[in-house]
């Protein structure tokens, strides 16, 4: 009998926010850049650090990243890089149809296994 697979939610939002806390060098410029209070950009910090069962951020001012926030900030410009393309799929829709190629669904988790 084949295992039922749990998803897990996961929100680009928070790799917006752990991106913009990198860009910005601190929790509070980071939520000034995106628009929201202190507050929200921990929280998302700490769901992020939940679904990936680690820390991201040392807890020192200014927020230096961990070995895990290193490795995740490469994964997360290559996310927000396919994100992007994703939204300009849009763009696409006066072209005719193209035959979807085999194994096109997995092409996210392969990216994100690099």
């Amino acid at each position: 009998m084949k295992k039922e697979t749990k998803l897990v939610p996961f929100r680009l939002a928070w790799v917006q926010t752990f991106l913009a806390v990198r860009n910005e060098g601190s929790f509070s410029a980071a939520a000034r850049v995106i628009g929201c209070d202190q507050s929200s950009v921990s929280r998302s910090i700490d769901q992020l650090n939940t679904f990936l069962g680690g820390k991201l951020f040392d807890g020192h001012t200014p927020p230096k990243p961990t070995a895990l926030g290193l490795a995740f900030e490469a994964k997360a410009v290559e996310l927000m890089d396919w994100a992007s393309a994703c939204r300009k799929l849009k763009d696409l829709e006066a072209a005719p149809p193209q035959p979807a190629r085999k194994g096109l669904r997995n092409r996210l988790w392969d990216l994100l296994a690099r």
